[in-house]
């Protein structure tokens, strides 16, 4: 699996929380079968003991390419 993520923009915030959004494009292989997810990330995060933290990822899908079966067979193969 690889995410290619965009440039991080602020869409909102004050001093100890913001919401993030950024593009991404998911490429997922099992072998010789791919699935490619795009669309963009939208992110809450909260500051905490002076450092940012993550506090929510919500993914907006904009189109989804190849074989999507696999995220089934990736989910049974982790168990």
């Amino acid at each position: 699996t690889q995410h290619h993520l965009g440039p991080l923009a602020t869409v909102a915030g004050d001093a100890d929380r913001a919401t993030l959004e950024c593009t991404v494009r998911g490429h997922h292989r099992i072998g010789e079968r791919e699935w490619m997810v795009a669309g963009w990330y939208r992110l809450g995060v909260r500051r905490s003991a002076g450092a940012w933290r993550i506090t929510a990822v919500h993914l907006h899908v904009i189109s989804v390419d190849g074989d999507t079966g696999l995220p089934g067979e990736a989910a049974a193969r982790a168990g």
